[in-house]
């Protein structure tokens, strides 16, 4: 038995737009190979209009097909969902968009409309998302929404909107958005998403157009600081995918070189709309390096420093900042008066020792850092063998008469 192609579109399109979650939907995906030839070929083509992204996996096979039609694409929709519900809630940033890439949306060139989906996912601080950087320069319709299983009670939705709370402090934009629509939210979160476009058409909170906005206008700072992001990472995106992780290196000071520190760092503290990359701005030292310990050596190998944002072959790590307040403690223990006047006469010159850290809030930021992002970390570093087992993030440094200890 056959059903007429006209029928066919429209059952298929009505079926496509529910609200899947991803698992779900991959499943429909799946068994439509298996009802019929027309029904399978309908699917594919409303599939190529109305592109749904379930997760990393299928957004790499969707966009590595080159015979794909993606000019046809007009509305793409990202489902961010954890299995792990408890996960979830507890960590909202556990999963986010940062596989997505400017170079692979820049080819969607009829797109009106992008929807992004957080299913159980609690609500996280806007902020920490990567989605924005990958945006094309305009986009007509942004829709953000919130959404939670059914057997997910209103009152767990309810406190979980009362234990948001921000985990960057760091304040940008990208106005590039006409209208901006925010569902399942309520007006704190939605204040936060407008400041990130504070120059969108039409805000539209729970089908419900504002008048008045919730963000004061960006200042000179934001926009400077988002056009820095964004060239960031059309810098990484044209260069090759290559295992080691791309960091700038800083101006460190001739007395730091001698005590042979990592050079992995810029060295600027004070924030000025001039020098936008002081934001990543971390110790001299190792203070926030990620690594392995060298089994043949016994020495601490570092890959990247966590205080940047990073693109490592394929995999995007957000900065440490996003999960939290991070500052350094430099607190300075100096010897007794009397011991300290006799190692001097020893000696001949002043002894000191320094340790720096991070403060308590910027230990609890890594810890949560470290438990998001370990697995990526790691199978983003498999070709050089190195297992999860072996990572090590370094969060305190002792220093000796200018020695690590």
């Amino acid at each position: 038995m056959s059903f007429p192609t006209e029928l066919c579109y429209e059952v298929v399109g009505i079926a496509w737009s529910l609200p899947l979650t991803p698992d779900e939907r991959i499943q429909f995906m799946t068994a439509s190979k298996l009802v019929s030839k027309t029904w399978s070929s309908v699917l594919e083509d409303v599939m190529e209009t109305d592109v749904h992204i379930p997760c990393e996996s299928y957004y790499k096979y969707f966009f590595s097909d080159p015979s794909r039609g993606f000019a046809r694409c007009q509305t793409i929709t990202f489902t961010v969902y954890e299995p792990d519900r408890q996960l979830a809630f507890e960590y909202p940033s556990c999963r986010n968009l940062g596989y997505m890439r400017q170079k692979d949306i820049a080819r969607l060139t009829s797109l009106e409309s992008m929807n992004i989906v957080y299913h159980n996912m609690g609500y996280s601080d806007p902020y920490t998302q990567d989605m924005f950087l990958a945006l094309p320069e305009f986009l007509p319709r942004l829709s953000i929404s919130y959404s939670f299983s059914p057997d997910v009670s209103p009152s767990v939705i309810s406190s979980l909107r009362r234990q948001f709370k921000r985990e960057s402090s760091i304040r940008y934009c990208t106005p590039e958005v006409g209208i901006l629509e925010i569902s399942g939210a309520d007006g704190r979160i939605v204040a936060i998403w407008e400041s990130l476009f504070p120059d969108r058409e039409v805000l539209v909170m729970d089908g419900v157009k504002q008048v008045i906005p919730f963000m004061r206008p960006p200042n000179t700072l934001d926009l400077t600081f988002g056009i820095y992001l964004r060239l960031k990472r059309i810098q990484e995106d044209d260069q090759p995918n290559n295992i080691s992780a791309s960091i700038r290196r800083g101006r460190v000071p001739k007395r730091i070189l001698k005590k042979q520190v990592s050079p992995y760092d810029v060295s600027n503290d004070k924030l000025t709309t001039y020098d936008l990359q002081s934001l990543f701005t971390s110790s001299p030292a190792r203070i926030g390096q990620i690594g392995y310990v060298n089994k043949s050596t016994g020495s601490f190998e570092p890959l990247f420093n966590t205080l940047e944002p990073h693109d490592i072959h394929g995999y995007s790590f957000p900065s440490l900042h996003g999960y939290g307040e991070v500052e350094l403690q430099t607190p300075r223990h100096r010897i007794k008066r009397v011991l300290k006047s006799l190692i001097r006469r020893l000696r001949g010159k002043h002894t000191k020792r320094m340790v720096e850290n991070f403060n308590t809030s910027g230990t609890d930021s890594a810890k949560r850092w470290f438990v998001v992002h370990l697995d990526r970390v790691a199978r983003a570093y498999s070709p050089m063998g190195i297992r999860k087992e072996d990572l090590v993030l370094d969060i305190s440094i002792h220093w000796d008469n200018g020695t690590f200890i």
